[in-house]
């Protein structure tokens, strides 16, 4: 059996709650710890027996978001960390968070314009993320359709990679080449945007950890910045950004293979985000 230190203001109620998911266990506490009672509050400082408890897959994660988030419930005192640099919105169109806002095979954007994306094939939706399966999952991003400047910040990580592995690519075919990020082709990242030309980003990246990539593309200035966790790594020319757009999956449904790995974060501006504006989003992450 595991022990606890009781924090302030929780009841039997809330370390059940935070233990296991549920106010439901608040009796395997009382069994656990015969001193208790549910009519008498608990004391800050005092260890309470945890018990060992077979829980189910929705309590798991109730748990799980509690350790992700430092959140300890307590009925007087709702304790949360501090809030977190706050992100630019300014031209936000579609911004897809975690697991939040998931109904069925919907990911609900919550940049409050209604540019919900799809799930594709049953990706598994978890707490914090999207996790793709690198055989057919992938999302279907429903917007970015022929923007003049577009900004597109990615946070992913790998599970496995395959050789010509993609990471952000049009769905179907166009008249020209649209914009598409191979995540890694012959032990380097690549990217093209609008005539097909690929540039080498001098980047491999490393399974299981986490990377933030931004894309921003100016038809104007003919360009394309791309950002690797908030740092400037090329400049390559050509900002045409062609719709639909995906994450994951294969070019026009063709070519490469499917991502297999894990969306924690996806943003998408129609503007050309400045280093700071990059930098700001970053570390708000």
């Amino acid at each position: 059996m595991n022990k606890i230190i009781v924090q302030n203001n929780q009841t039997v109620w809330d370390v059940a709650l935070q233990q296991y998911g549920s106010i439901n266990y608040a009796f395997d506490l009382l069994v656990a710890n015969p001193t208790i009672s549910l009519e008498n509050d608990l004391t800050a400082g005092q260890e309470l027996i945890i018990p060992e408890v077979k829980v189910s897959k929705t309590e798991a994660n109730v748990v799980d978001f509690y350790k992700l988030k430092s959140i300890k419930p307590s009925t007087g005192n709702f304790q949360l960390p501090p809030v977190a640099n706050p992100i630019v919105t300014a031209g936000l169109v579609q911004w897809l968070r975690g697991g939040v806002g998931v109904v069925g095979n919907v990911w609900s954007d919550q940049s409050g314009n209604g540019n919900d994306a799809t799930l594709v094939n049953g990706p598994i939706v978890n707490i914090d993320n999207i996790e793709l399966d690198g055989v057919n999952d992938y999302i279907d991003l429903k917007s970015g359709n022929s923007l003049t400047q577009l900004s597109m910040s990615i946070t992913v990580d790998y599970i496995t990679l395959l050789n010509d592995t993609r990471l952000i690519g049009e769905l179907s075919s166009s008249a020209n080449y649209g914009m598409t990020t191979r995540a890694i082709y012959n032990g380097k990242m690549m990217y093209a945007s609008g005539i097909g030309a690929w540039n080498t980003l001098n980047f491999t990246p490393v399974i299981n950890t986490r990377y933030t990539f931004d894309f921003v593309a100016d038809n104007g200035a003919n360009t394309t910045l791309i950002y690797i966790n908030g740092v400037l790594i090329i400049t390559v020319p050509n900002g045409t950004v062609f719709s639909p757009i995906g994450i994951g999956n294969k070019y026009w449904g063709l070519y490469g293979h499917y991502l297999n790995g894990h969306i924690y974060d996806f943003k998408m501006y129609n503007r050309a985000l400045t280093q700071v504006e990059i930098t700001q989003n970053y570390n708000a992450l």
